[in-house]
């Protein structure tokens, strides 16, 4: 709590950065809004409270989003503008893919998604490195342990959570009748989630390996991911389906993380105690 005493009004002025930076870009964006004739209107419609509830969200996105980086920065190597411009441009690069999902479910164009999600794409890297440049602190960067494969291991695991909410939970999705188009999107979103932890390397080998599949999973995923699935609310009426939706994927992609931790990190732990003639020996 000290460093945000500390930091609070830098953490202010971003935040209002990036509301201002994420309307102006919407604003200016060709495309109006998006079909979600497949939800009831929410109260905020129903009352004509959309524009107020919109701002409320922006304003909570962001904080979480700044509040996350600024707890876990410290365990994130490399120089502080790196790290705050991976973490912009992974948590936007989820926004962006997790937007193609509704060409999908709402029969919008695809092309109509992407330019609905760049605005925010390039608002969470804009504030990222902001924050990198603000209330980041540089850490000496190690030669990275993590192996490439954590990118397929976390994918599977997303995309085997996904399957199970789409066919045991009955989740909204379209798979049966467009099973290609729901796998290769559900397939690029997992991807993207391993990518995003293999580009951000959390440094947590000391900790216990549930503890490290849940600060990745549940906080710099699970938050920021949470946040994305809540806008839904603002449009549509509440559903239990996103509340499921969300909570499988972050369980899934604990699961991925600490899989890929049990699987390697007993091996860089090795290498690291025991030198290589050693083991040779």
């Amino acid at each position: 709590m000290k460093i945000l005493y500390e930091v609070w009004w830098k953490m202010i002025l971003i935040i209002i950065v990036s509301i201002l930076s994420n309307i102006i870009l919407h604003t200016i964006s060709p495309i109006e809004s998006a079909n979600i004739s497949l939800g009831e209107p929410s109260i905020f419609v129903k009352n004509d409270m959309l524009i107020p509830a919109l701002l409320v969200w922006e304003m909570l996105t962001f904080s979480v989003f700044s509040l996350v980086f600024l707890f876990v920065q410290k365990r994130l190597p490399g120089k502080k503008l790196k790290k705050g411009f991976l973490y912009g441009l992974s948590i936007g690069g989820l926004y962006f893919i997790g937007m193609f999902e509704s060409a999908l479910l709402f029969d919008t164009t695809v092309f109509t998604e992407l330019l609905m999600g760049l605005p925010d794409f390039v608002s969470f890297v804009i504030s990222g490195t902001l924050l990198g440049m603000a209330v980041g602190t540089d850490r000496v960067q190690k030669s990275s342990n993590h192996n490439v494969l954590v990118v397929v291991i976390i994918a599977l695991f997303y995309v085997s959570g996904r399957y199970f909410a789409y066919t045991l939970l009955d989740i909204s999705s379209v798979y049966d009748i467009k099973p290609a188009g729901t796998f290769f999107w559900t397939l690029g979103l997992g991807l993207w989630v391993g990518t995003t932890y293999f580009l951000m390397q959390p440094e947590n080998r000391e900790q216990p390996i549930a503890f490290q599949g849940l600060f990745f999973g549940a906080i710099i995923f699970g938050l920021n991911w949470s946040m994305n699935h809540a806008f839904l609310f603002t449009i549509i009426e509440f559903d239990f389906d996103l509340l499921i939706r969300v909570g499988t994927d972050i369980l899934f992609t604990i699961f991925g993380v600490c899989t890929y931790m049990k699987l390697f990190n007993r091996r860089a732990n090795l290498r690291s105690k025991y030198p290589p003639y050693k083991l040779r020996s």
